[in-house]
């Protein structure tokens, strides 16, 4: 039998036991579920940047931000909100507000992603404020807020706030001070009102500092131009901090700018209208002093035949308002027996006064260079003539010397010193004569009789002339005739009456006055006189007479 045959015979069977399935029919179900917004949660609580404490307060007009992270659970974005109380309310699909102030919001920060909000500090704020912070969502429905942010350190809540100091007006008793005095600056209120509540209870009062600027400008808290620029700075105090500044030697005379400055002790400068005001100090002149004034070094002045000597006065000017402060030295050289005031308002006289000299500040040494020099050097040079009055023994002003007076002129004062001590002016016998004398041609046994050869005797120093008088033979080709053969006396007199000229130095009564002017020198003649002796031989005769000026009797001067 055929094995198809053979399953046809076995279908019914098989069906009994199951061998074959049922036919199969496909059903489906539908499941819902509703995902609900859940609020953002801080990762990282909220502070304040930068940190603000009652000892380190944030300073009015500065920028205080708030920094957190937060999660959202539904991977949405947060907003980060601070508020003045812990009270927040969300907004569907809108950014959550506070119920009280609000500080400050974030923008959309996305989740795990630190998020930020500021605000600029005003002066209408208090000094402590308190803070909430909180991280809210948007969602378009049941929008949520997370719990409060807890940060119980220095960088939480609440925030201080250091608000400037005030200021309205100052004062200074500089109207007119001196050289090594003080000025101080004192002002009429300057306090700061803030009172930081402290930790265990209490309050801090801010205290405040005076600070004066030699010009306009601060940096910070100091001035502009740093150490170099500032007169001084007080201390930090509750009320009205004064300070002060020494008047240092070499200050110059007149106005002085100064600027003034209060600043908390959080360095916040004050807002008012004082603040950078020119409180000025005006210093009053110190009149120049003269020490050291010498002449010529203190030795005795020695003067030139015929001409002029420089003699150099100098001394020491010393100003406590800086030696640029001297605007003039003059000298005044003179006899001390002249009338000294006469001669200091500029009667010269070449015999004892010589006014009115020009000094000079030296270029080495004791020089006046800058700030702190108080003093310089000066030199006078007085040209005084060959015959200025010898003060030396045996003159006419033997009792007296020489002085010498300083003028210093500087910016608003004029001081007058006299030398301690005088020098003497010693005695000068000096002469000029004619440089010969011709007899002529006499013959043997001849002489001109009486005298009548005259030398004129110029004076040329500065005292009455006596006389010495020598000669020597007159020679002519071996030949000679003797000195003695002249004859010399103060008028024409018969030959035989006059003096015979010797070899050797001879004194002579010549009286000759002391020249006191340059134009018109004192001068004196004396005549000569020559006989021929017997056996001279023909030719012409030359000698050399000497005449030597001697300081004559004071009385014939």
């Amino acid at each position: 039998m055929k094995l198809s045959k053979l399953f046809l015979l076995l279908l019914p069977f098989l069906s009994l036991f199951h061998i074959f399935p049922h036919p199969i029919q496909a059903a489906t179900s539908t499941f819902t579920v509703t995902v609900g917004n859940s609020p953002p949660q801080f990762t990282t609580q909220a502070y304040e940047l930068p940190t603000s404490t009652y000892s380190n307060p944030s300073n009015v007009g500065a920028t205080l931000s708030f920094v957190a992270t937060a999660q959202d659970p539904n991977a949405g974005s947060y907003y980060l909100i601070v508020c003045s109380s812990n009270s927040v309310v969300p907004h569907d699909g809108s950014v959550p507000t506070c119920t009280s102030a609000q500080w400050c919001i974030s923008s959309a920060t996305a989740s795990d992603s630190p998020a930020t909000c500021s605000r600029d500090i005003t002066l209408s704020e208090t000094l402590s404020l308190d803070w909430y912070a909180f991280v809210c969502d948007s969602a378009d429905t049941n929008a949520a807020c997370g719990d409060v942010s807890v940060n119980t350190g220095d960088s939480g809540s609440p925030y201080f706030i250091n608000n400037p100091p005030a200021f309205s007006g100052i004062s200074n008793n500089g109207s007119s001070i001196s050289i090594g005095s003080t000025v101080t600056w004192t002002p009429n209120e300057a306090a700061d009102s803030d009172f930081f509540p402290l930790p265990g209870g209490g309050t801090l009062q801010d205290q405040v500092s005076l600070l004066v600027c030699k010009t306009a400008g601060v940096s910070g808290t100091t001035c502009d131009g740093g150490a170099s620029d500032t007169y001084c700075q007080s201390d930090y105090s509750n009320l009205n901090p004064t300070c002060s500044y020494g008047i240092p030697p070499s200050t110059p005379t007149g106005l002085n700018h100064a600027y003034v400055y209060i600043f908390d002790s959080h360095g916040l400068e004050s807002t008012w209208a004082y603040d950078g005001y020119d409180s000025s100090f005006t210093i009053t002149n110190t009149p120049s002093s003269v020490s050291s004034i010498s002449i010529n070094s203190g030795q005795a002045i020695t003067l030139t035949e015929g001409t002029t000597t420089p003699v150099i006065i100098s001394a020491t000017i010393s100003d406590a308002n800086g030696c640029q402060d001297i605007s003039q030295v003059t000298a005044h050289l003179y006899r001390s027996g002249a009338n000294k005031a006469v001669c200091i308002s500029g009667n010269s006289n070449n015999n004892y006064c010589y006014p009115t000299l020009t000094c000079t500040a030296v270029s080495s040494g004791n020089t006046c260079d800058s700030f702190p020099d108080t003093s310089v050097d000066y030199t006078c040079t007085a040209n005084l003539y060959y015959f200025a009055d010898p003060t030396d023994a045996l003159t006419q002003y033997s009792a007296e010397n020489w002085l010498a007076t300083l003028v210093v002129d500087d910016s608003s004062a004029t001081t007058t010193a006299d030398s301690a001590t005088g020098v003497e002016l010693n005695s000068l016998a000096a002469l000029s004569v004619d440089t010969s004398i011709d007899y002529g041609t006499l013959q043997v046994g001849q002489k001109n009789d009486p005298i009548d050869k005259t030398t004129t005797v110029t004076a040329t120093g500065n005292v009455g002339l006596d006389l010495e008088i020598s000669g020597t033979q007159l020679t002519s080709v071996g030949n000679t005739i003797p000195a003695s053969a002249q004859h010399y006396y103060l008028t024409s007199v018969a030959y035989d009456s006059a003096s015979t000229l010797s070899t050797s130095a001879t004194s002579f009564d010549f009286n000759c006055q002391k020249t006191t002017s340059s134009v018109n020198p004192a001068t004196k003649s004396f005549y000569w006189g020559i006989s021929i002796p017997s056996g001279i031989p023909v030719g012409n005769y030359t000698g050399t007479n000497t005449i030597t000026a001697v300081k004559s009797e004071v009385a014939q001067w």
